[in-house]
């Protein structure tokens, strides 16, 4: 844990990240702007998916024989499915999805971008081995389900640029804090006034409106 940051988001990370960094020797916390309402800026910003699956339950080598008309197929589907929603919505490229497993098997290796039956074994073969270490002689490849995901396209989110500032600005009042010895009286600094690197500021509070960072 030590060769990386530990990343602060959510309603209370604030209060504790500091404290959770020191327990795993980690020199580094980065609080994002706004960290508490991180999960609600993602919603607000995701891209809207719909996707189009069919149960096939039969042998690789026969669904290879119809695999490009079925990807069009789904996609057309999930194409119409966006579509109703937002009529004048732009696509992402399309995502196939074959699921494909040894017969007699539960457990399906999901195939990402595989156009024929060729490409398919190839892939099987690949993901199989990594995933459980060896693959069994002759069994049969068995096509689980192929499924078609469309997404809308949207403009690429920015970062959030670091602004230079001249000095920490104290805001008007300090602030009582409850720590493990007692309660303490601690200066609190508007975060966008608190220059980049700005050193020795603990113990004090980083305040924002709808975050506060505790600097031990």
């Amino acid at each position: 844990p030590a060769e990386h940051a530990l990343v602060a988001f959510g309603g209370a990370a604030g209060q504790h990240a500091c404290a959770v960094a020191d327990l795993l020797g980690i020199p580094a916390v980065i609080a994002p702007a706004d960290s508490s309402l991180l999960s609600a800026r993602g919603l607000l910003e995701a891209r809207r998916e719909r996707f189009a699956e069919r149960q096939l339950l039969a042998p690789l080598d026969e669904v290879a024989c119809g695999l490009a008309e079925l990807w069009r197929d789904l996609e057309t589907e999930a194409r119409r499915a966006l579509s109703a929603e937002a009529p004048e919505i732009e696509f992402e490229p399309a995502r196939r999805i074959l699921r494909v497993r040894l017969r007699g098997h539960d457990a399906a290796v999901d195939l990402e971008g595989v156009e024929d039956g060729a490409g398919a074994e190839v892939a099987f073969v690949q993901a199989y081995r990594g995933l459980f270490g060896d693959l069994p002689p002759d069994r049969l490849r068995e096509v689980e389900s192929a499924r078609v995901v469309v997404a809308e396209r949207i403009a690429a989110i920015l970062p959030v640029a670091a602004e230079e500032a001249p000095a920490a600005a104290r805001t008007s009042a300090d602030f009582r804090v409850r720590v493990a010895r007692g309660w303490i009286s601690v200066p609190g600094f508007e975060r966008g006034a608190v220059a980049v690197g700005a050193p020795g500021l603990g113990p004090a509070l980083i305040v924002e409106p709808y975050t506060s960072v505790w600097v031990p």
